[in-house]
This record gives structure tokens, C-alpha cells and sequence, in this order.
């Protein structure tokens, strides 16, 4: 027999799990996927891999500077970069926590009277993730280039 209530129950316990998986981790690749973008298409920034020291990665999610990435404008660093694939709104929403309340950064290879550096936070789509990894052509990954 029919019953409502069961199908109400049903349905708020499907709730949490509607943000679809990511069959495999990109996280590494949609970090080379940023930094093949900017020293591509912006011939005056040089980007680099975070150092460990700069990148907490996921074993420390709460410590550390969190740094993915980190761009040089005239041989200074320019702005530091954490980029995620995650489609969770509740994972976004903690990293976007975070860079409020940590909008810039010092890295240890800066002087004393070197001003810190903001931080940005990039959302990569982890289909355009995909997409580049199959021909390295940042023209067929048109919906990437909207969102970056």
C-alpha cells in the first residue's frame, strides 16, 4: 500500500546525497590545468606549483596557507592561488570561509617590507578538467575559460 510519509522520509534523507561524485581525484590536474591557462594566455605572469610547506593539501584541511599555486608578475610574487574541483556547495562554502578569513598571505621567500599577497580561490569545472586532459587545447574548453 501507498504511504506518503515513507516517501517523504525517503526523500529528506536523498537530500545530502544529490551533488554528484567525481569519478577520480583532479585536484592535481585541474592545479596544472590553471597554470598551463595563465602562463599561456598571460605571457607577463610566471606560475609555479605550491612548495609543501605552502600546500596543507587535504591531510590538513584546517592548517597551513592552503597555497596550490603561487603567480609572479616583474620576479614578485603576485597573488596566491587555492583551486578545487569540489562540486559540494558545503565544501565551496568552507573554502570561501576561509578566504575571508584569510584574504592575503606571506610566503617565507619574501622580505620583511614585501607587502603580503591576496589570496584568490579558484573553482575549476571538473569537466573542463577532463576536457584538457584529453588534448590540451584551452579552445575546446570554452566553458573553463567563461568560469576562470
Amino acid at each position: 500500500m501507498y504511504n506518503p510519509e515513507n516517501r517523504y522520509i525517503s526523500s529528506i534523507d536523498n537530500i545530502n546525497n544529490s551533488v554528484p561524485e567525481i569519478p577520480k581525484p583532479l585536484g592535481f590536474d585541474a592545479e596544472d590545468l590553471v597554470i598551463d591557462f595563465l602562463s599561456s594566455q598571460f605571457p607577463n605572469i610566471e606560475v609555479r606549483h605550491s612548495t609543501q610547506e605552502e600546500d596543507s593539501g587535504v591531510k590538513q584541511i584546517t592548517k597551513g596557507k592552503q597555497i596550490d599555486a603561487v603567480a609572479y608578475m616583474s620576479g614578485l610574487p603576485a597573488m596566491v592561488m587555492q583551486i578545487t574541483t569540489a562540486r559540494d556547495p558545503k565544501v565551496r562554502s568552507e573554502k570561501m570561509s576561509q578566504l575571508r578569513d584569510n584574504p592575503f598571505v606571506r610566503l617565507d621567500e619574501m622580505k620583511p617590507q614585501d607587502p603580503s599577497v591576496p589570496k584568490v580561490l579558484i573553482s575549476v569545472d571538473a569537466n573542463s578538467t577532463e576536457a584538457y586532459l584529453k588534448d590540451k587545447d584551452f579552445q575546446n574548453i570554452q566553458k573553463f575559460l567563461i568560469r576562470f
